[in-house]
């Protein structure tokens, strides 16, 4: 089925749009039935770092940058030096490595060319999501179990662009979410007797060596086409143009929010304990949360709504009827009994 999309006007609407209670989700019959990834720019494709033109990967001392030209031989070969040079310069500081043994260290000891079409084994799958949760361009696509968590990272940087902390780039309009009904890539992986060579994987990493992970409830999707030519041109279509050629056709959802909005979203986030504080454990988090304070609507020196301003109004018993608009007037439900 084709991409539908949901336009929100409002932090609210996003919100309540995306939660498992609304019409659009009620229907699932477990939880995690649908993946969520946060765009601040509405109009960035679903592809992953490695395969974006012009993106950066770090290697051998300089920045190599994405060529559309490039074939899958070359593609490949970029991806895995990236890859080998970060586990060795991680197992240098000490630090602690996923399913690391002697197969592992035995393959990146190789320097041989990797075969387009058996990249990348499944045995590394853990080493390279453990490098693209740290910002290294990998062709693995980072999602979340948390639709709050994927609105996060769209309003934590639309916020710093309509505040004016970072450029705004030229047309910006909306920040966008990202659903995706994960159930059809394991039914995919039931079928793949069927469609064996091209299809989508969900890829998970040992959360206890990545605490971002754990606490972002991250995961990610790859997709992988054992019958490519290696000498050809890489295919970068996004992930929602591949999935309708797929069978069975993927479902995705596309949320749409006006980008002036991203501070008060931000800040409603903040209010449920979506914050940089608790999405990166550690000192740097908090300062991070801190820092974001500074980009909401209304700063918290100035919250505290009506309530206040009740208390000291009455003496006897307050009863607040519920109404949708009880966080903005709650004046014109409160009644005073005696």
């Amino acid at each position: 089925m084709p991409t539908i999309t949901v336009h929100c006007a409002t932090a609210e609407e996003l919100l309540d749009a995306l939660s498992p209670r609304s019409r659009l989700f009620s229907w699932i019959s477990r939880p995690h039935e649908f993946l969520f990834r946060g765009h601040a720019d509405s109009r960035y494709a679903l592809l992953p770092a490695a395969l974006r033109v012009g993106n950066p990967i770090p290697l051998d001392g300089d920045l190599i940058r994405v060529d559309a030209e490039w074939d899958h031989e070359t593609q490949v070969l970029v991806e895995t030096k990236a890859l080998r040079q970060f586990f060795w310069r991680a197992d240098e500081s000490g630090l602690l490595l996923p399913e690391d043994g002697q197969l592992m260290r035995l393959w990146f000891g190789r320097t041989h060319v990797m075969d387009p079409r058996a990249w990348p084994p499944t045995e590394l799958l853990s080493i390279l999501a453990l490098a693209q949760h740290h910002g290294l361009p990998t062709r693995l696509l980072d999602w979340s179990r948390s639709s709050k968590v994927a609105c996060y990272f769209a309003a934590s940087t639309a916020a710093q662009w309509v505040r004016g902390s970072r450029p705004r780039p030229a047309g910006l309009t909306t920040l966008s979410v990202w659903a995706f009904h994960a159930l059809l890539a394991d039914l995919q992986n039931q079928l793949a007797a069927v469609e064996p060579n091209h299809r989508v994987l969900l890829v998970t990493a040992p959360r206890s060596t990545n605490s971002n992970l754990h606490a972002q409830k991250g995961l990610f999707t790859l997709i992988i086409n054992r019958e490519v030519d290696p000498i050809a041109r890489v295919d970068r279509s996004p992930m929602n143009v591949i999935g309708e050629s797929l069978k069975p056709r993927f479902r995705l959802l596309h949320f749409t929010l006006p980008v002036e909005e991203s501070p008060r979203l931000l800040r409603l986030l903040a209010l449920e304990g979506i914050n940089a504080a608790n999405l990166f454990p550690g000192y740097g988090g908090v300062v991070r949360a801190l820092e974001e304070e500074t980009l909401w609507d209304r700063p918290p020196s100035v919250l505290g709504g009506e309530l206040p301003k009740i208390l000291k109004q009455t003496t006897g018993e307050v009863t607040v009827a519920y109404s949708p608009e009880i966080g903005t007037t709650p004046a014109s439900v409160a009644q005073r009994t005696e």
